[in-house]
């Protein structure tokens, strides 16, 4: 990732991170769903995309993802 340097040092704390933004945007009125983000597929999409591999192509990857999974769940 070229943002790797900002991303934590442990999946422990990734996660503990990831949990709290989850809630407060909950209790923000938002709709939180978690997509699993597979390195290879990110890493296609990216160069597909001409994207950086960072934070902001990781939020769109996933909200792309997310997208598709509502759909082909209708």
């Amino acid at each position: 990732m070229s943002d790797g340097h900002k991303m934590a040092n442990s999946y422990e704390v990734w996660l503990k991170d990831a949990e709290a933004e989850s809630k407060r945007a909950e209790s923000h009125g938002m709709l939180v769903e978690r997509v699993m983000i597979e390195p290879y597929e990110f890493e296609v999409w990216c160069a597909a995309n001409g994207m950086d591999k960072d934070g902001y192509a990781r939020e769109l990857f996933a909200a792309e993802n997310a997208a598709y999974d509502s759909r082909s769940r209708a």
